[in-house]
């Protein structure tokens, strides 16, 4: 056993050696984002190694998530760990339960951390001045990525998004499986800490490498894992040959911006639609960052519904949406408040909490708002509705289907970059384009206000239009009437 031990020790040296040589220039610095797991403190261990050995500049970043009680403490380990291996550390403590109520509501709180953490490490990398930032990903975590992926529904691409080299991002630890971290940590007697979240099912890659991937290996044999494996690399070369085209073709005739990115329509429906999936994917992925949020379902919806006439818009996230708007095709980010649903501020008040509340204090005055074109809002709840509702939208009137409405509701006024979908339209518009073709004076649209319901969906610019998805249809059951006071 011994004699295997000094084998992987020495191949774990030689496969890190080599990457350096080969792939990564001589004078390169490295940002080493390490958690206080077995599988980071093997590579903090390893690039130790060659700090002594060849001079290789590296520092450790770790961040403390706030999520566990034991989070502190391997915050103070890792930290004296680096001081031994004589490494400059950079620590944060960032509190994620209070960002996912806050900047981060409505998204998981892998998601939080992931984003909350890469920003971290990047801004390390420049306070360092570093090349490079290093994680400890390795070839089961290659296998889980895959076969979580496979399960939610993706384009190649988003199954193939882990690489050993990916821009400045580096996984030296990619050619080997947990099972060899293992040995190396015990051959070394490298300490670690046990993160007990790991064990928690209800994780979905938990899920994968605690049941999953054993039941395969029980079911199909050992190998599976490397057939797998070697699915990916077959996979990963269809992606680079895909990933060639749209570099060379369509990207070129894209315009990508931080909130949304356009292209033609005629220059999506003219490629076959399997073509078509992974070209918007790749869009969204050098628009957004990754492919996250983005799954196959979503995918094939967006190319169907692009073979049919009319605007639509297709919901990919809390945060951003796929839309067809005449002649354009849009990725664009929704235009989200974070702001407490129980707080009143001077950008968003909120007028009802619930259909109770209308029904107690139907009344509602805006105080101390001297920007806003409305004085008082009075509310209504019909449990029948009649022809008048159905038909009684006006400029001080507006009449909802209530079971479409979501609260609380607010109000605000409006804001640059507002989109919504008027009564009567079947894609959403910028207010300020709506503005311009309802002939609104220049000097009252700053004035205007909008209404809001709990997802900050615009529901009803007021006193010109509502949203389409919010009227009194046919097979309404309740009706919420709506009349405003104008201040003068």
């Amino acid at each position: 056993m011994k004699k295997n031990m000094v084998r992987i020790d020495e191949r774990f040296h030689r496969n890190l050696s080599l990457f350096l040589e080969k792939e990564i220039p001589s004078d390169s610095s490295f940002v080493l984002a390490v958690s206080g797991g077995i599988d980071s403190m093997v590579l903090l261990d390893l690039f130790s190694g060659f700090v002594t050995e060849k001079g290789v500049n590296a520092c450790v970043a770790h961040m403390n998530h706030g999520i566990r009680a034991e989070s502190d403490e391997e915050y103070e380990f890792v930290e004296a760990a680096s001081k031994k291996n004589g490494l400059r550390f950079y620590g944060c403590k960032k509190d994620i339960p209070f960002l996912l109520k806050n900047s981060y509501r409505g998204r998981s709180p892998e998601e939080c951390a992931r984003d909350v953490r890469r920003s971290f490490l990047e801004s390390v990398k420049d306070e360092f001045h570093g090349d490079y930032i290093v994680t400890a990903h390795h070839k089961d975590d290659l296998l889980e990525t895959f076969i979580m992926r496979l399960i939610k529904g993706t384009g190649i691409n988003g199954i193939t998004g882990m690489r050993k080299t990916d821009g400045h991002i580096l996984r030296p630890l990619m050619d080997f499986w947990r099972k060899d971290i293992e040995n190396y940590a015990f051959l070394k007697k490298i300490e670690y800490r046990e993160d007990k979240t790991n064990y928690d099912v209800d994780y979905l890659r938990n899920l994968i490498r605690i049941r999953t991937v054993p039941h395969l290996r029980e079911s199909f044999g050992d190998s599976v894992k490397d057939v797998l494996i070697r699915d990916w690399d077959n996979l990963s070369a269809a992606d680079e040959f895909i990933d060639y085209y749209y570099l060379e073709d369509f990207k070129k005739k894209c315009e990508i911006k931080p909130d949304e990115c356009h292209v033609f329509f005629c220059d999506v429906v003219k490629y076959p639609a399997a073509v078509r999936r992974e070209y918007l994917l790749r869009l969204y992925r050098d628009w957004n960052g990754s492919v996250f949020g983005m799954d196959g379902k979503k995918l094939v919806s967006i190319c169907e519904r692009m073979e049919k006439p009319g605007n639509f818009t297709i919901d990919i996230d809390k945060n951003s949406v796929f839309e067809k708007s005449y002649e354009d095709v849009y990725f664009r980010r929704r235009a989200v408040e974070f702001v407490s649903r129980t707080e009143e501020t001077d950008d968003l008040i909120k007028i009802y909490d619930s259909v109770d509340s209308v029904l107690k204090k139907p009344v509602f005055v805006i105080r101390e708002y001297d920007r806003g074109n409305v004085k008082k809002l009075s509310a209504t709840i019909f449990e029948q509705v009649c022809d008048g509702l159905k038909k009684n939208n006006n400029d001080d009137v507006a009449c909802f289907d209530l079971d479409e409405l979501d609260f609380p509701i607010y109000i605000r006024n409006v804001k640059e970059g507002d989109r919504f979908v008027p009564l009567g339209m079947n894609g959403s518009k910028k207010i300020s384009k709506f503005f311009k073709d309802s002939h609104v004076p220049r000097e009252t649209r700053k004035r205007v206000m909008v209404l809001l319901n709990s997802k900050h969906d615009i529901i009803w610019c007021v006193g010109l239009r509502i949203a389409d998805g919010f009227k009194v249809k046919e097979d309404t059951k309740r009706v919420m009437r709506i009349e405003i006071e104008k201040k003068l």
